[in-house]
């Protein structure tokens, strides 16, 4: 099941720290796995140069751990699955599990998030990228945000 999902407090320290305004909309599309079936999202990607070298960047989090304003890094189940257009490279493709805990701020920026990295080669002008929480634990609660896909310069 995925839902769209808001919270007052959900990024917007995250978001001043990439230096967004704060008038940028900040939603969360929450993936919920569930013993039958796990929650899938599909998108298609667009206007790629096959043989082009892309990164497909986006963010996860443990919603539950965002609502109730909890610390508590850890590698959550929600990957992407690109489709016969794009050639994932794996060996440049890795997810940053923020475990970054400074003392420094009274909260520390709260929730911990999953920086998701994934390149690959376009073979294809346009594929569909489908999220699937098919590897989270059984009710674990997801949530999915600030997808984005951009060209990666090889040297």
């Amino acid at each position: 099941m995925t839902t769209p999902e808001s919270h007052p407090e959900d990024g917007g320290r995250a978001r001043s720290r990439r230096g967004f305004s704060g008038r940028v909309a900040f939603r969360w599309q929450s993936l919920i796995e569930s013993p039958r079936a796990s929650s899938l999202h599909t998108q298609t990607a667009t206007g790629l140069t096959p043989g082009k070298v892309y990164t497909l960047q986006f963010i996860t989090a443990d919603y539950t751990d965002m609502v109730e304003g909890r610390i508590d890094p850890k590698q959550l189940g929600l990957t992407a699955v690109l489709g016969a257009g794009a050639q994932v490279i794996p060996e440049k493709s890795y997810v940053f599990v923020d475990r970054r805990n400074s003392g420094r701020k009274k909260d520390d920026g709260l929730v911990r998030v999953n920086l998701h990295h994934v390149r690959f080669r376009a073979v294809a002008p346009s594929f569909t990228v489908t999220f699937t929480d098919a590897e989270a634990e059984p009710g674990t609660q997801t949530a999915l945000n600030y997808i984005m896909l951009k060209p990666y310069f090889e040297q």
